[in-house]
């Protein structure tokens, strides 16, 4: 075991790290190139909520959903009166129509009658969305309410498809913007998983672990371009370090990086995702990134800086060879405390009165670091509103599923508001989730 803590210390950054007074030094933020540093839409993407769905949801990918099952998956009953659902094919137009039942009753969730109770709610509410949309239009081989019955709890994106749904969500965008926040949300969940969590620090205490990260888009709404799920068991060691989430994070960064243009996204996250591995990789790629630390875990670092007795002080300490900048503020908030911020994204600059009033790092990270935290507030009036499991079926898949479809839904929207200005952007919730599912099911029904 001290072979092995000394070969990690070993491993770290080699550190160069000298104070530098704030009080006569100045960092700032490079100058951005365009007119705005949020993530802007494709010029080509046809930014309807219909055209921005099947961007994400497209064909191949919702073949992919269905053939990552089995084929005893989509079979139902037992002889004589069982049967395998869609003949056990996959008939794309068919699943869209599941998809804009599901979306449909995503917005009935604000819609719902006060003391009005059922026997099985959710067969109900497919029951009714689908008679509202046989009332668009009708085609022949799409199933009846009881198959849809039957498919919708069946019909899920697996958590293993998270690379390909969120380079999909990628792809609706040019570019990410100056700043991606990565972060994660403990959805909440305590049926049988060997994923669930106990976190009592967070809201939800007990569910299932997705990372995140996302871009802001120029309306100020959040956009989601990445999710996954932690697979981590501790029962048999099985774990993701996070060291590699901070990589995949970084991937994304350098795929929308030009040093040419000085295009440099900035990578935010918090002291969770601190560590020497995740420095030495953003460091040795030239990735930009602005990061809580804590000081039990880097003590070799954060000795460079001073320790701080009233609210307010400051101490940094600057490595030139690495462009890093170490900053120790003791915050005026009582609620806030001390805190250590890391960041190689800042450049020295001229003292100006403009950065009297700014903690370089420490601020930035505060500005910058909000993203998931508001996109994860406001998943809570999208999700599905009925159950993921029970009887004979596991949850965990389902609420997965309703995860995903949560957050693309959200981020759907969200874009279709940024791309379409405030009349777009006002449209209540619910009312958004009827056209989209409206123009899904027509879009199904007169697809090849």
């Amino acid at each position: 075991m001290k072979a092995a803590k000394k070969a990690k210390l070993s491993a770290a950054p080699a550190l160069a790290f000298k104070k530098v007074d704030l009080t006569e030094e100045c960092f700032v933020m490079p100058k951005w190139p365009f007119s705005t540093d949020k993530a802007t839409v494709r010029s080509d993407l046809n930014t309807s909520l219909l055209g921005i769905f099947i961007h994400v949801f497209n064909p191949e990918v919702i073949e992919a959903m269905w053939s990552s099952y089995d084929i005893s998956h989509w079979s139902y009953g037992s002889p004589p009166s069982g049967g395998t659902l869609l003949n056990g094919r996959c008939h794309v137009p068919a699943l869209y129509v599941c998809l804009a039942i599901y979306i449909r009753i995503c917005g009935y969730q604000k819609m719902t009658s006060v003391g009005v109770k059922s026997h099985d709610p959710q067969r109900d509410a497919v029951a009714k969305a689908y008679g509202e949309l046989l009332l668009l239009g009708h085609r022949e081989d799409i199933p009846s309410a009881s198959q849809y019955c039957r498919l919708l709890p069946k019909f899920h994106v697996k958590h293993e498809l998270h690379a390909l749904i969120s380079s999909r969500l990628r792809d609706c965008l040019d570019h990410v913007g100056r700043v991606l926040a990565g972060d994660e949300k403990l959805f909440k969940f305590t049926g049988d998983s060997a994923y669930v969590r106990l976190v009592p620090s967070k809201p939800d205490r007990v569910g299932l672990w997705f990372y995140e990260c996302c871009c802001t888009l120029r309306n100020g709404k959040i956009f989601l371009i990445y999710f996954r799920l932690s697979t981590s068991v501790a029962s048999n060691g099985t774990k993701i370090p996070v060291s590699d989430i901070v990589q995949e994070w970084g991937h994304i960064a350098q795929i929308y990086t030009n040093t040419h243009q000085n295009l440099c996204p900035v990578l935010v996250f918090d002291s969770y995702y601190s560590s020497n591995a995740s420095r030495q990789f953003l460091t040795d790629k030239g990735i930009k990134y602005i990061g809580a630390i804590r000081a039990d875990r880097n003590k070799d670092i954060v000795h460079s800086v001073d320790m701080l007795s009233k609210r307010g002080e400051s101490s940094a300490a600057y490595d030139a060879t690495t462009n890093e900048l170490l900053v120790h503020h003791y915050d005026v908030h009582t609620d806030v405390g001390k805190k250590y911020v890391m960041t190689n994204a800042l450049v020295k600059s001229k003292k100006t009165r403009s950065c009297d009033h700014i903690v370089p790092g420490y601020d930035h990270y505060n500005l910058m670091f909000r993203g998931c935290d508001q996109f994860n507030r406001d998943l809570g009036g999208t999700l599905y509103p009925h159950r993921a499991g029970g009887g004979t079926r596991f949850g965990e898949r389902g609420q997965c599923h309703k995860f995903i479809m949560a957050v693309v839904i959200e981020s759907i929207f969200n874009l279709f508001g940024s791309a379409n200005g405030k009349d777009a952007e006002n449209i209540p919730f619910s009312e958004k989730c009827m056209m989209l599912s409206s123009t899904l099911y027509l879009h199904a029904i007169k697809h090849e």
